[in-house]
């Protein structure tokens, strides 16, 4: 994650979003912690800081479709340069 404020609301609102629009489960994992990746209030609470990687979990029909998705969106709101949706975060 290359944003310097880290994970805060729009960007954590803009992922949420794009994750809702997907009948998978999607989950975020960071520092031992799991979220659900459809909540910004689970998103926020994540507490993934500039500089740190966070990985993507999708399971489900559609989540291949989802996994990138999610991957591209994440990356253009944190000012990530766009990346693989098997990578890490």
């Amino acid at each position: 994650m290359h944003d310097p404020a880290g994970l805060h609301i729009r960007p954590a609102a803009a992922v949420a979003q794009a994750a809702a629009a997907y009948a998978s489960d999607v989950r975020f994992c960071y520092g031992g912690r799991e979220v659900d990746g459809k909540s910004v209030l689970d998103l926020l609470t994540l507490g993934a800081a500039p500089g740190t990687t966070v990985e993507l979990v999708v399971i489900g029909a559609d989540a291949e479709e989802a996994a990138d998705h999610i991957a591209r969106v994440w990356h253009e709101v944190l000012g990530a340069s766009p990346g693989s949706a098997n990578d890490e975060l």
